[in-house]
């Protein structure tokens, strides 16, 4: 199976202890479980992420980044199949927003050359 991260990926860890795949993109965590299904996204930084490294003990992930910061963050828990299924179809839900805003976007763009849109990612 491939994961579609939206750019490249800069750093990835696997965290044994909550069965979780890390990946960074540019200044963004991506969580992912077992079956490659994004969990959870953590914004925060600044810049790009160089490195991250999982503290088991205190169930925490440690992340530094090219914007000369250090940040902690709480580990994934382990959800139930039935959060997980919630939470795939929350995905698809959001998923099916953002192409039709992307739609929206490139027909607006389309419309008028004199307006510029921005689409927060």
């Amino acid at each position: 199976d491939l994961v579609q991260a939206k750019g490249p990926v800069g750093v990835m860890m696997v965290d044994k202890v909550n069965g979780c795949i890390i990946a960074t993109v540019r200044d963004i965590i991506q969580i992912y479980n077992e079956q490659l299904h994004l969990l959870q996204c953590n914004r925060g930084h600044d810049d790009i992420i160089k490195s991250i490294i999982h503290i088991p003990e205190l169930n925490q992930y440690i992340t530094a980044s090219y914007d000369k910061t250090i940040k902690i963050w709480k580990s994934m828990y382990h959800r139930s199949s039935q959060a997980l299924e919630n939470q795939e179809v929350d995905d698809e839900k959001e998923d099916t927003k953002e192409e039709k805003r992307e739609d929206k976007t490139a027909h607006d763009q389309n419309e008028s050359k004199d307006s510029t849109a921005c689409v927060e990612e």
